[in-house]
């Protein structure tokens, strides 16, 4: 078990993590690890990532990505005298989705966001007339 699963099973207060959650924390820990190198080699190739930050981010993410159900639709229900609290979960069946790194955490890093960059574009309005000889009232 490598320190990142360790924090993972702390943030989700489940330490130590059970054996099968402990192989899934590492497998995406290396793929989360293997993305951010992957950004910050495109983004920022002369960064040098601070491994105990890079760690931090790659544990929250896991964590966060651990958190959430895998088995569709599940209800948590908590009752307490004239009060009750319910919450539903779902998750659309057959994906597995991705390890997400926040915003906050690319900064955390030191890099830009992968998806700031993708979202950045500028709009030049441009007017062409449609023949040069008519006039701008549509007559000549």
């Amino acid at each position: 078990m490598s320190d990142i699963t360790y924090n993972v099973g702390l943030l989700l207060d489940r330490s130590p993590l059970p054996e099968s959650d402990q192989v899934l924390s590492d497998l995406l820990a290396r793929w989360t690890q293997d993305k951010i190198e992957a950004v910050a080699n495109v983004v920022a190739p002369s960064v040098t990532l601070d491994p105990a930050v890079r760690d931090r981010v790659i544990a929250k993410a896991v964590a966060r990505y651990m958190s959430r159900p895998r088995d569709g639709v599940t209800q948590e229900s908590v009752q307490v005298d004239d009060g009750q609290m319910t919450r539903s979960y779902a998750k659309p069946s057959g994906e597995l989705g991705e390890v997400e790194i926040l915003d906050e955490w690319w900064t955390e890093l030191g890099l830009p966001s992968p998806a700031a960059e993708a979202e950045s574009f500028t709009i030049r309005p441009h007017y062409h007339r449609p023949y040069r000889h008519m006039s701008p009232w549509g007559f000549r």
